[in-house]
């Protein structure tokens, strides 16, 4: 069974680093990390993802920015679920909203990215039983 595997885009290291634990320790994925939009496109074009987590705003291109882009151009992650966080009260939310993408305000509850994350991400894989004869 292959792990999810996750993008999160934020400039905030330490915030990365807290993402990460949590995600893999709570969701066993496999995660990837890019410091700002623009890093964030490029690794979106070169590998396919079951979740994006971006902040919005961030040096180089902004998390909304970065989204349209990945979602109006042809590549693995068009469709992918995203998660768009902000310290920054409701800005972004309209534009979060109009590309499908979860909308979360900093400061966020470790449970409540947990509940979302567990909503986006694909279900497990049932181990397969092996065969009897007949």
């Amino acid at each position: 069974m292959n792990a999810s595997r996750v993008l999160i885009v934020d400039d905030e290291e330490q915030l990365v680093q807290i993402l990460r634990r949590v995600l893999v320790r709570r969701f066993s994925v496999e995660v990837d990390t890019a410091r700002d939009g623009r890093s964030g496109v490029d690794h979106a074009a070169q590998h396919t993802y079951d979740l994006i987590i971006s902040d919005i705003r961030m040096p180089q291109m902004d998390g909304i920015s970065m989204l349209q882009h990945i979602r109006c151009n042809e590549g693995p992650n068009r469709g992918t679920p995203a998660v768009l966080l902000t310290g920054h009260h409701d800005e972004g939310k309209a534009a979060a909203t109009a590309l499908g993408a979860h909308f979360v305000a900093k400061p966020f509850s470790r449970q409540r990215l947990c509940d979302i994350v567990g909503e986006l991400l694909p279900a497990p894989s049932a181990p397969t039983a092996p065969s009897v004869p007949s």
